[in-house]
């Protein structure tokens, strides 16, 4: 029984915590949060045709997002995009 209350306390707290931008020592493990990924494949359209059309201020507006900030804090988008690219390929 005790197990089960220490169990569904730590699990209740671990659901309700808010996604924490990346810090330093995050910028050494070249993975993504699952935030962070589902933030990736919805862009990824965008990003790619951003990138054929070389249309920089896109990359720009979309680094400068609040939502991009809130996922990915100061890391640039070239980093964001070879992690998701690295990741799809595992």
């Amino acid at each position: 029984m005790y197990n089960r209350v220490i169990n569904h306390v730590e699990y209740t707290s671990m659901a309700i915590q808010k996604p924490v931008p990346p810090t330093t020592a995050d910028v050494d493990d070249f993975t993504l949060t699952v935030d962070q990924m589902i933030f990736m494949m919805n862009a990824i359209n965008a990003i790619e045709q951003a990138e054929a059309d070389d249309d920089k201020q896109f990359f720009i507006d979309l680094k400068e997002s609040e939502e991009y900030q809130r996922l990915f804090g100061q890391m640039s988008i070239d980093q964001a995009i070879d992690r998701f690219e690295l990741t799809l390929e595992e």
